[in-house]
């Protein structure tokens, strides 16, 4: 079983309100106030879905992790939203605004069999999205979006991408646009 929740990111002062104490200590060490925002944002969460006295911590990769058995998290967060994929796997999630230039970078992740998948004015950012998404469920480091994790297929009706990740393993990515964001998540 999995959830996603996608929830705006309040003021600093609302978050802290309702913030664990150990959230306000790891935040304290950031300088920029966005920073200190999305980290509070996820984290409460985190903590509304699997209890207050849940540990968060990080894998070797950085990826966020919590204590409770049985349970995977992936985050994301953007300008305005955290996204958090809460699941029983292993998953990953990703938010990005479609306001952001992808075209500008795209051969940098993806590849001309990749590009004309898709007529979607939005495709290079649901590509990089599902990139992300894939990346966060593969834990591993070293990876380069553009030779190592290849997308094959995408369905505009489903919204699903298929993709081969290192390993060869090919894994579907849940496309969803919501206003001006794409959200993918692959479990």
């Amino acid at each position: 079983m999995s959830s996603l929740f996608v929830e705006p990111i309040a003021s600093e002062e609302v978050l802290r309100r309702g913030a664990a104490p150990e959230d306000l200590e790891l935040v304290a060490r950031f300088t920029s106030e966005h920073r200190r925002c999305e980290a509070l944002a996820w984290r409460g969460v985190v903590r509304r879905e699997l209890g207050n006295d849940c540990k968060i911590g990080y894998d070797e990769w950085g990826a966020p992790t919590v204590d409770t058995v049985g349970r995977y998290i992936s985050i994301s967060h953007c300008d305005k939203f955290v996204a958090v994929l809460i699941s029983d796997r292993p998953c990953g999630v990703d938010i990005e605004s479609c306001n952001r230039n992808f075209e500008r970078v795209a051969s940098r992740y993806m590849s001309q069999t990749e590009m004309v998948l898709s007529e979607d004015k939005d495709w290079a950012a649901m590509v990089w999205s599902a990139k992300e998404a894939l990346y966060k469920l593969h834990r591993k480091g070293g990876i380069d979006f553009l030779k190592d994790i290849k997308v094959v297929s995408y369905d505009t009706t489903s919204q699903l991408i298929k993709a081969l990740l290192p390993n060869a393993e090919c894994v579907e990515v849940e496309i969803e646009k919501r206003g001006d964001y794409i959200i993918a998540l692959t479990l």
